[in-house]
């Protein structure tokens, strides 16, 4: 519901490594452009290493202060976000990050109490699988979202 410009973006949802807060792969909004994201109300995929490699892929002006779907895969090094308007962004990182430990939602976190980066708004329905979804996976499942959630 909020898309103020945040340095590093609001967390939709993401994995986190050991003992660390930065979220290593998943979605965000609003992250500012700084670490190669498109600026407030965009839609980005964190794909990182460090606290330098942040926003492998990104939807500038996704109009995410709307109700909308959001969609990030990652498939070995390669990844792609999606919304539901049929805009997307695809990288391939080199980056195949596979000791994701924990799974967050609405913020990074790796204690279960300490939030960072805390998305600002609603989000009326979470979808994960355990592999990547081929693009009409992906074209069947925002379809199936727009008409339950009447979404134009």
């Amino acid at each position: 519901d909020v898309t103020t410009a945040e340095y590093y973006g609001q967390i939709l949802v993401g994995g986190t490594s050991g003992s660390s807060y930065v979220v290593r792969t998943g979605l965000r909004i609003n992250a500012n452009g700084g670490t190669g994201a498109g600026g407030s109300d965009s839609l980005t995929y964190s794909n990182q290493t460090s606290s330098t490699n942040f926003n492998a892929c990104n939807i500038a002006s996704a109009g995410v202060t709307n109700l909308s779907i959001a969609v990030g895969r990652k498939s070995g090094s390669d990844v792609k976000v999606l919304d539901g308007n049929g805009n997307s962004d695809t990288d391939t990182t080199g980056v195949n990050v596979s000791t994701i430990s924990r799974f967050c939602v609405g913020g990074a976190t790796y204690t279960g109490t300490t939030d960072l980066y805390e998305f600002n708004g609603r989000m009326y329905e979470l979808i994960a699988y355990n592999k990547a979804l081929s693009d009409a996976d992906v074209n069947a499942i925002i379809n199936y979202l727009k008409n339950k959630w009447n979404i134009v």
